[in-house]
């Protein structure tokens, strides 16, 4: 018997464990679900006897860690490096669909004396970007090609049938990373062969803001975070374009960048928030955006004119802003999210410039069965399956981007329904 222990039962969780409990009877394996509120974990198991909810502190989990094989952390990223250092303490591998981050990296040899697998990187963006991206630039190369532009962008959408606001958008992950997005340092990508860095008071504006049109539809995309890094992740040595970036709809990006650059992303000073209204601590004069019917209604949309109390304490914008989004961009119980990735490859082969656009474009069935559910937990439960399965072998830290990973991974996924529509 194999124990895994899951970490977080949030939004982007559903999939992970409905995969993982599904097939815990072939595997052989029992799965412990650990939440703060122990009644989402167990509305997430759905009463699978190879399932428990428990609901622990850190301490709790500490102790117990050294009761598993393998640990999957769906916590927030700040919480990843504590969890990581106490699984090499235990000898305890450790997936995450998380970001790497420096401090992990570092755990490297650590990790490889171990003899452990810690995977970041393994959910939708990053996650299965990495593999479908570096399948596409391998086989490229094959065939005597030489990849010199790459695009790649994903968003977590909301449905065209549910979408009900003048944001068009509603929340499927985390709400936190949403306000917050950007805010890690300037984003920077490759332009013509120069790197191009975006300040976030910037990263929203029209000057950065590129238009992808696929069909009959045009989204809107922002830089995110460095991308000038996967030249090497992904072997691109002649690359002369290298943009990663997030996706929304026409006429988002407008509306944050005026909340950014009023100041009202900002996550660091505090206001008492006691004997304030959402009109006086935001302080919108809304006869100055009278000549801007669109960025008028998305204000008003949030209610930061709104005569009315908050009553949250202390506070910062971004926290008074992120509690305003839950509410107002809150999915109903039927209401269908939407995740669209896109990829763009540019090669060069025999003397000739050929271009490759890929497009993974699904919807989910209602607030919980989520899109966004799917493509993270998805390839996180697939890959932990095949590596139980002995089918990926590694160790050390890693992320999922060399063939061993999208060959056992890929296949699995388009029979899950995730698949890539050549355009």
């Amino acid at each position: 018997m194999v124990n895994i222990l899951i970490l977080g039962a949030g939004r982007s969780s559903y999939h992970l464990i409905t995969h993982l409990t599904g097939i815990a009877h072939i595997l052989n394996i029992r799965i412990t679900v650990c939440d703060r509120d122990k009644k989402l974990a167990e509305d997430k198991i759905q009463n699978r006897p190879a399932a428990q909810a428990v609901s622990w502190n850190i301490d709790e989990i500490f102790q117990n860690i050294k009761n598993y094989h393998l640990v999957i952390s769906m916590l927030p990223p700040d919480m990843h490096e504590v969890i990581a250092q106490r699984c090499i303490a235990e000898k305890k591998h450790f997936f995450t669909a998380s970001y790497m981050t420096e401090g992990i990296q570092k755990l490297n040899n650590e990790v490889k004396q171990a003899g452990l697998l810690f995977l970041m990187e393994c959910g939708l963006d990053p996650g299965l970007d990495h593999m479908t991206i570096k399948h596409a630039v391998d086989e490229i190369y094959s065939l005597g090609g030489e990849v010199i532009e790459l695009y790649s962008y994903c968003g977590g959408l909301v449905a065209k049938d549910s979408d009900t606001n003048p944001w068009h958008y509603k929340i499927s992950w985390n709400p936190r990373n949403v306000v917050l997005a950007g805010q890690g340092g300037d984003a920077q990508y490759l332009q013509d062969g120069n790197i191009v860095s975006v300040p976030y008071a910037q990263l929203f504006g029209t000057d950065y803001i590129k238009k992808i049109t696929v069909g009959n539809e045009t989204f809107e995309g922002y830089a995110n975070r460095d991308s000038t890094m996967y030249k090497d992740i992904y072997y691109l040595p002649h690359i002369k374009t290298l943009i990663r970036g997030t996706l929304r709809y026409d006429g988002f990006c407008k509306g944050w960048h005026y909340l950014i650059n009023n100041g009202y992303t900002d996550n660091h000073v505090l206001h008492n928030t006691n004997t304030m209204t959402y009109k006086q601590l935001f302080n919108i004069d809304t006869d100055t955006l009278t000549s801007d019917p669109m960025l008028l209604a998305q204000i008003q949309a949030l209610g930061l004119p709104d005569d009315v109390p908050i009553n949250m304490n202390l506070v910062t914008y971004a926290q008074v802003l992120q509690h305003l989004i839950e509410k107002k961009w809150r999915m109903m119980p039927h209401d269908k999210d939407r995740v669209v990735m896109i990829h763009k490859l540019v090669y060069n082969m025999d003397n000739k410039s050929y271009s490759k656009i890929m497009m993974l474009d699904i919807e989910g069935i209602d607030s919980v069965n989520t899109a966004m559910s799917k493509t993270v937990g998805l390839p996180l439960a697939i890959v932990v399956q095949k590596f139980l399965e002995g089918s990926i072998a590694d160790e050390g830290v890693n992320i999922p981007v060399h063939e061993k990973y999208y060959k056992a991974v890929l296949p699995e996924l388009e029979r899950e329904g995730l698949i890539f529509k050549y355009m």
